[in-house]
Order: C-alpha cells, then sequence, then structure tokens
C-alpha cells in the first residue's frame, strides 16, 4: 500500500507545480505593483528632502571626490546635476555605510567605481554613471532602491547586489553602451548582477552590453544559489552574449525559484536569449524571446521549470530547448519561426536524457528548416499532449 500511494504521489508533483504557477499572474502582478508604489514613497521622500552634503573641490559644475564616505542615517546629496570625478587617484566616488541616505542629481564619470553601499534602505536615483571601468553601483546591504538612473559604460558591470544583500529594488533604470565598445567574454559579470535573494529587477531597459543582460549566479561555490528574484518587464537588446542567466552550482543547486516576466530578451549576438543552468524550480512566463543567435530558451541541467505563455521566435537555433532536464513544463506557449533543429527539443547532454518533462497546449509553426523541420524533439518518453501545429 505504501509503495502504491508513494508511486501516486510522485506521479502528481508535476501536475501540482504546474497547478501553483498556472494560478500565480495576480501574486506576480501583485509583487510588481507594491514595487513601483514603494518606488513612488522614495521619489515623494527625495523631492521632500533638502540637501545636507557639502562637496568640497569644486570648479564650475565638476566636483572632486577623494574617496567619500557618507556613514550618516538619513544624509541627503543633490549634486545639481554637477559631475563627479575622482581627486587623488580616488577608486571609489562614494561609500554608502550609512541608512536612509539619498543621492540624485549628479553625474558619476571616471572612477574605478562609483557607488559601494554599505548600508540599507539607502535611494540612488535620477543620476548619470557612466565609464567606471570596474562598476557602477556595488550593493552588499538590505532594501535599498536604485531607480530612474541612466548608465553607459561601465565596464564590468552598472549594478551588482553581492552575497547577502538581498531584497533591492532596481527599476526603470536605463543602460545604454556605445555599441561593440568591449568585447564579449572578457571576464564582466554583465549589466546587471545578482548573487542574493529577493531581489525585484523591474522595467530596466539594457542596450548593447557586452556580455549577460542581467546575470543570476552564484558568486562562490560555498554560497546559496541565488533565490526568489523576480525579473519583471525589462527590455534587453544586443547583448553580447546572452539576454538573460540563471546559475547555480551543480553539487548544490536546491534552490532557485527565481521568476521572468513579461520581458524582452532579443538580439543576442553570440549565444541565447534566456539560459539556466544548475538552478531549480524557477518560471519563465510570457516573455519574447526573438532574434537571437542560437536558441531562444536553453535549459540545461535544471529541473522543474515553468515555462509558460512565452512567444519564442526567430531564433537561430532551437526554440526551446532542454538537456539532461527533468520535471518541466512547457505549456501554451508560441514557438515559430525558430530556424534549425526544433521547436522545442528534448535533448540529452553529455549522454543523459532529458525525462519526465510535459509538453503542452503549445503553438508551433515553421520551426526547423536546416536540419529535419521538426516542430518538437523528443529523445526520450516526454509527455507530449494538445499540442498545435500550424
Amino acid at each position: 500500500m505504501k509503495s502504491v500511494l508513494l508511486i501516486f504521489f510522485l506521479a502528481i508533483i508535476p501536475y501540482t507545480v504546474f497547478a501553483f504557477a498556472e494560478n500565480d499572474y495576480p501574486k506576480i502582478l501583485a509583487k510588481i505593483e507594491k514595487v513601483e508604489t514603494k518606488i513612488t514613497i522614495a521619489e515623494n521622500l527625495i523631492q521632500a528632502r533638502m540637501s545636507n552634503i557639502t562637496l568640497d573641490n569644486c570648479s564650475g559644475d565638476i566636483c572632486y571626490l577623494d574617496n567619500l564616505e557618507i556613514s550618516t542615517d538619513n544624509a541627503h546629496l543633490d549634486c545639481s546635476n554637477k559631475t563627479l570625478q575622482p581627486l587623488n587617484n580616488a577608486t571609489v566616488g562614494i561609500t554608502i555605510s550609512g541608512d536612509l541616505v539619498s543621492i540624485i542629481n549628479c553625474t558619476f564619470a571616471g572612477f574605478t567605481q562609483a557607488i559601494i553601499i554599505s548600508g540599507s534602505e539607502n535611494i540612488i536615483a535620477h543620476n548619470i554613471i557612466q565609464n567606471n571601468p570596474e562598476g557602477g553601483v556595488t550593493i552588499t546591504g538590505d532594501k535599498n532602491k536604485i531607480f530612474n538612473n541612466t548608465f553607459s559604460d561601465n565596464k564590468k558591470y552598472n549594478i551588482f547586489t553581492d552575497i547577502g544583500a538581498d531584497y533591492n529594488y532596481i527599476y526603470n533604470n536605463t543602460m545604454i553602451d556605445i555599441d561593440n565598445l568591449y568585447q564579449p567574454y572578457t571576464g564582466a559579470i554583465g549589466a546587471i548582477g545578482i548573487s542574493s535573494a529577493h531581489n525585484k529587477i523591474i522595467k530596466n531597459t539594457i542596450t548593447n552590453n557586452a556580455e549577460e543582460g542581467i546575470k543570476i549566479f552564484l558568486l562562490e561555490a560555498a554560497e546559496a544559489a541565488p533565490f526568489k528574484n523576480l525579473i519583471a518587464e525589462n527590455t534587453v537588446m544586443n547583448s553580447g552574449v546572452l539576454g538573460l542567466e540563471i546559475s547555480g552550482e551543480l553539487a548544490q543547486s536546491k534552490k532557485g525559484q527565481n521568476t521572468a516576466f513579461n520581458n524582452i530578451f532579443s538580439q543576442s549576438e553570440n549565444e541565447f536569449g534566456l539560459r539556466i543552468r544548475y538552478s531549480h524550480g524557477n518560471r519563465l512566463i510570457g516573455n519574447q524571446i526573438k532574434n537571437n543567435n542560437w536558441q531562444g530558451i536553453h535549459i540545461l541541467l535544471a529541473n522543474n521549470t515553468f515555462i509558460k505563455d512565452n512567444t519564442v521566435s526567430k531564433n537561430g537555433s532551437d526554440g526551446i530547448w532542454l538537456g539532461d532536464a527533468h520535471k518541466s513544463w512547457v505549456y501554451r506557449n508560441t514557438v515559430k519561426n525558430n530556424h534549425n533543429t526544433c521547436g522545442i527539443n528534448f535533448a540529452k547532454w553529455k549522454g543523459n536524457k532529458s525525462k519526465n518533462n510535459i509538453a503542452k497546449l503549445n503553438t508551433l509553426k515553421d520551426n526547423g528548416g536546416l536540419h529535419n523541420n521538426s516542430q518538437i524533439c523528443d529523445e526520450d518518453a516526454n509527455k507530449i499532449v494538445e499540442n498545435i501545429f500550424k
């Protein structure tokens, strides 16, 4: 009797995961609305504040900083559109170790790193952060808000949340690099790098980044993989490598559960629109993934992925590819005009098949062409039902 119950329980797990994610639209939209409410509160706060930090060493519209540290809580700096540049070979523009600090209307240029935040609940808004080769904003604290800034040509990353930097909001920033300024595969993190949990990355525009547009990744093998981050309503175009990467560590990647919702990932020059590796339980819902050089969605050694209501089109290889990936739902996606191999491909990776996956109610049209013109390729007995072939 126990064995029968166990078999029944295991059989319904994929359907339980499906039912949970199927009804999750209201929860995701509520999270986005909550972030926008908090951003509005923060905007009202900074507009009501008076600047209480004095910048010395100014000449006209340029002020020179020598590793300025703001350790006082509730401090506010309004640069009134002045440009901040390094003095005495300073490497960091401003370090914020206090809480509830706000910095607005500043241009940071020529530092190794523009801003480092170790405090909590700080606000970085309406700034221009450009030409800082190591990075734009580094966050090691919690609950900070980075919004309405313009980033360009910060070679390693624009924004990075370090291990343990949780519950930060990265909202409505514009990140446009000079096209082809940097070459891909040079060790940069990407436009936005996340190595922590519960962060919200919403409504950012990223163009011409040399590496990944948004990278959710394990910084150190001993740490837990980043989990429960929300990546929503971003536009990522013309990345040098790929649009979004979510990755963990093969030996310990039990966490994941990140959500990519209603984003656009297009025109990645070298690889994929979106890649998940060694990270389980992630959800890809309502995204547009198109015109990328290789596969649209690439899932490798990652299980329990929920792929729903995405439009995957005009990618150079497969639309959706899963290699050695198990217990995933590929549900109600539109997969069309992907140029090579298959629309949806359940594939082997190093001899290991993708098993116990479900492809249901997907609409497929005009995929393949160069090899076998296949809409769905399956190297094992995955469940493929009620799909629509046009």
